[in-house]
């Protein structure tokens, strides 16, 4: 399941330890290039990975950008700083069959309740493993992605500040060879306007 958090330059240091629980501490300055304007600031996150190689995974994390500027994150939002919770539980049914579900919510800020949180629920069928020719994957998902509780979506037709459905294929038409195709059909948050994406991509990998 791709994050709803942070797809964005960080410079700095980042340790993870442990095993079955996995703890990473990241720490540094991020740096996003807009169209109109650069913006940089602080960041630190905490997050926590339980997998036991088994059927269950489960997570959680802080994530604090001191840098209320950024591209969409609204001056009528009245904060400083983003300081964002997230947790996620993740249900593997069988080996072909696996269901995701995140939660992620900021508390800093003035703005509707809507636009403060972010969720998704998502079912997968298969994977498509590039290495492997003929291989596939499919998904199906609803999401409601609240500006202020998301820095940038790494989904690909979906983006901060909308809510919908959203669905995808992949493929290995050869190997080393992945096709993408993805589908969002909802509305913007904030508007509550209709919004779709059409989303196509082929990757090479060497």
């Amino acid at each position: 399941s791709q994050g709803m958090i942070m797809d964005t330059e960080l410079s700095g240091g980042q340790v993870t330890f442990g095993n079955v629980l996995k703890t990473t501490l990241t720490a540094g300055r991020y740096n996003q290039d807009q169209p109109t304007f650069s913006t940089t600031g602080n960041y630190r996150s905490i997050e926590l990975l339980y997998d036991a190689g088994k059927r269950f995974t489960a997570g959680a994390g802080y994530y604090y950008i001191g840098n209320s500027t950024l591209y969409h994150y609204f001056t009528t939002v009245n904060a400083d700083a983003a300081k964002i919770w997230q947790v996620g539980l993740g249900w593997r049914f069988s080996p072909v069959v696996s269901a995701y579900a995140n939660y992620s919510r900021d508390t800093e800020g003035d703005t509707i309740s809507e636009l403060r949180r972010a969720w998704s629920v998502e079912f997968d069928y298969k994977k498509a493993v590039p290495a492997q020719k003929g291989t596939f994957g499919a998904f199906l998902a609803y999401r409601s992605l609240g500006d202020i509780a998301v820095v940038t979506p790494t989904y690909d037709a979906i983006s901060y500040g909308q809510k919908g459905f959203d669905m995808g294929v992949q493929y290995v038409p050869m190997e080393n060879v992945l096709v993408k195709a993805a589908y969002f059909r909802g509305k913007d948050i904030e508007r509550d306007t209709d919004a779709s994406t059409l989303f196509g991509r082929i990757e090479y990998f060497f």
